[in-house]
């Protein structure tokens, strides 16, 4: 004889099985980042089919909202990855910007989490201050308060009287890897579901 909670079984096992799919961490893998020199031309970047690279952990990722037109003065512009156990630098280099750039990139973090955000810059002559010099992050993050959430980055930056030629993103992150929540934790919820549903019957 069925049970009153037994025409639920079937839909909380499905629910359980979706749901530990949702918990499993996507397999799939972006190119990895290269790193050091020669980088990737910013026109790779800014346009069709854009780019999304994979490097220490993280994914950056560029796309039709990056706006990355602004840095392709210089046809020579290129982005440079580096990477260590706790730092990841992008080096946005050979820029020749005189006026205003605002751009936008993600970055998603796979294995690592992010604790800071830096933005340097180099600019000929050097002794002028830039009328702008700010990025934000979305959400906000800081070592008191790392985040393992997808990251927009937003830059701008403005020289007054000077020339751009180099713009320096630093990421500081974790040195290990995060741990992770997987099948293991769908699978002891599913237990602990199937003996309510037992105890009821």
């Amino acid at each position: 004889m069925n049970s009153p909670m037994s025409k639920f079984r079937a839909p909380l096992i499905a629910g359980l099985i979706v749901m530990g799919g949702a918990l499993t961490p996507a397999t799939a893998q972006a190119a990895a980042c290269p790193v050091g020199s020669p980088g990737v031309p910013i026109s790779t970047l800014a346009n069709p089919p854009y780019y999304t690279c994979d490097i220490g952990g993280f994914r950056y990722i560029f796309d039709s909202n990056s706006q990355l037109n602004e840095l392709t003065v210089s046809p020579t512009a290129e982005l440079i990855f580096t990477a260590s156990p706790t730092l990841q630098t992008l080096r946005f280099t050979n820029l020749a910007n005189t006026s205003l750039i605002d751009f936008i990139y993600n970055i998603k973090p796979l294995t690592g989490m992010a604790l800071d955000f830096q933005q340097t810059y180099t600019q000929t002559p050097s002794g002028s201050t830039p009328l702008e010099n700010v990025w934000t992050t979305d959400p906000v993050f800081s070592p008191s308060n790392p985040t393992a959430m997808q990251i927009e980055v937003r830059a701008t930056f403005e020289a007054d009287n000077a020339t751009l030629t180099e713009l320096t993103h630093t990421i500081v992150k974790t040195p290990g890897p995060l741990p992770t929540l997987g099948a293991g934790v769908a699978f002891a919820l599913s237990r602990k579901l199937r003996r309510r549903i037992s105890g009821a019957s």
